[in-house]
């Protein structure tokens, strides 16, 4: 939960190094290798532009996945189209419950990502 809480920490803070960078795309790449996450996956970023959303797209990509970035301004029917359209296994999202998880899906939620089965 660690991982989590930083990369809520990033998201107030809004600045961050390049080594800051680094070291918690890092974090979140290995974490999301523990959660299953890896060659073949997509992983959907619900996430307004932040600090946040950068170190997100690049731990998706350290951790070998492709990621779909998903605008939060679009209704949820095309955000629920695109997710099915691209074979989404993972949406990372901030704060509360993100409109577009299809609900006819399973879901386990760890913080602040969706972890769709």
């Amino acid at each position: 939960m660690l991982i989590l809480r930083q990369w809520l920490w990033y998201q107030v803070r809004k600045r961050l190094t390049y080594a800051e960078l680094d070291r918690s795309a890092n974090q979140l790449a290995h974490y999301l290798r523990a959660t299953g996450v890896g060659e073949e996956h997509v992983v959907g970023l619900h996430l307004e532009k932040s600090p946040a959303s950068v170190i997100s797209a690049l731990a998706v990509l350290k951790a070998g996945a492709a990621y779909l970035p998903l605008d939060p301004s679009l209704p949820a029917e095309r955000l629920r189209y695109m997710l099915t359209d691209a074979n989404v296994s993972v949406v990372m999202s901030q704060g509360a419950t993100p409109r577009c998880c299809p609900s006819t899906r399973g879901r386990c939620w760890i913080g602040s990502a969706c972890i769709l089965c």
